[in-house]
């Protein structure tokens, strides 16, 4: 057998409680896969399945609601931001949402493994926790199994019931162990999971995520009316590990030498939540707008029209963000963090920051006083985002699906 097949049956799993990075992967993995001819089929929870209903030619296999207990809306909140009280019942709640899953899975794998030999799939791909334990149960076990880690499975600290549950923490490390192959989507993800679970030494390589770089460049329409003399877009919404206070606290200096500076924060930030609080604390409602969740399509086009895209993360496994800011030629400042360095490279398409309101500042206003650099950047982002195009990236997926299959034959 060809270590690469030109047409393959694949099933994507993902089991997840909102819409973020991993999520936009598997949508357009399965979107590049079946352009190339490939058939897919995604086991989806009911939560996100409406996601996935606009893809013409995938199969869906709808794995029901759950999530039971616990309102989604609360998935995207943070522990110290909420109500002692709220917090009670939250764990409680996500407590029987943990038993339940665990239940429903073990008893739609017989279902999942029907469903792998009626279809004829030839590999799975799970991307999140709960559907790596999912597929890492299956049943015809021959069928072979891949997984990518998207994101922070070794913080579980900060999701106080998976740390009062350690077992999840241990099942999950079980379940990598058994897939034919681990995907990574940075160095820094890789080097992380062989520390944490040297046994995946041998089984983990990098696959970066990707952008349809053609698609978001033709889908900016340049309507945007930026409203300051120095306009910056921080994407990382309510997110405390995306840094929104310390952008926050950089734009109350940029004032100073830039009146008239102005950052957008997009994604859902809640009316009472710390960063709203301190921006009304530092008196910067003028330069600041929350524009909330937005389509791609208007954060693309918010985006085009800005001067610089600003996120100082303080943990980053990849950036899809960064590579979108690529695409369409703007420079970036970012934290010097995780994977962030393997994108942003310091001085030639952004600037790497440390972790400090003092120092973004300083930054961005060198790139407002430096138009020549600004522009530089720009450039260079516009040349490299084709590094990170789909189709480039879905071929070492491709290649990766046929190896395996050819090793499993």
């Amino acid at each position: 057998m060809s270590g690469r097949i030109l047409h393959m049956n694949i099933c994507l799993a993902l089991i997840s409680t909102g819409w973020g990075g991993a999520e936009t992967v598997v949508f357009e993995l399965a979107r590049n896969l079946n352009r190339k001819g490939h058939a897919v089929t995604i086991v989806v929870n009911r939560e996100m399945l409406s996601y996935f209903r606009q893809l013409h030619g995938v199969r869906l296999f709808d794995l029901g609601y759950l999530h039971l207990f616990t309102p989604m809306s609360l998935y995207s909140a943070r522990l110290g931001e909420i109500s002692f009280l709220r917090r009670l019942s939250w764990i409680v709640c996500w407590y029987f949402d943990e038993v339940y899953l665990h239940v429903h899975c073990g008893r739609i794998r017989r279902e999942m493994g029907n469903l792998l030999l009626k279809n004829h799939i030839e590999i799975v791909h799970s991307h999140m926790i709960d559907d790596t334990f999912l597929i890492s149960g299956l049943v015809p076990s021959r069928v072979p199994m891949v997984a990518t880690v998207h994101g922070f499975p070794l913080r579980l600290h900060a999701n106080i019931l998976r740390t009062i549950f350690g077992s999840k923490r241990t099942s999950y490390r079980k379940a990598l162990t058994k897939m034919d192959k681990v995907t990574a989507v940075s160095v820094f993800m890789s080097q992380a999971l062989c520390e944490w679970e040297p046994h995946l030494k041998e089984k983990v390589i990098v696959i970066p995520n990707g952008v349809d770089v053609a698609e978001i460049r033709d889908s900016v329409d340049l309507t945007s009316t930026p409203r300051g003399d120095f306009n910056l877009l921080f994407p990382g919404g309510a997110n405390i590990f995306k840094g929104g206070n310390l952008v926050i606290r950089a734009l109350a200096r940029l004032k100073s030498e830039i009146p008239y500076v102005h950052t957008y924060i997009a994604g859902d930030v809640p009316r009472n939540h710390p960063l709203r609080r301190l921006v009304r604390e530092m008196r910067l409602e003028s330069n600041t707008t929350f524009t909330g969740f937005l389509r791609p399509e208007k954060y693309r086009n918010l985006l085009r029209s800005v001067d610089v895209l600003v996120m100082p993360s303080r943990e980053a496994s990849f950036g899809i963000v960064y590579l979108e800011a690529m695409a369409l030629g703007k420079p970036i400042v970012a934290g010097k963090t995780g994977a962030v360095p393997e994108v942003v490279k310091d001085g030639r398409n952004g600037i790497l920051v440390q972790l400090d309101p003092e120092h973004i500042a300083s930054a961005l206003l060198r790139l407002y006083r430096n138009k020549d650099l600004a522009e530089s950047m720009a450039n260079t982002n516009l040349r490299d985002a084709m590094r990170f195009d789909w189709d480039p990236i879905v071929e070492r997926y491709v290649k990766l699906y046929g190896d395996i299959m050819a090793l499993k034959s």
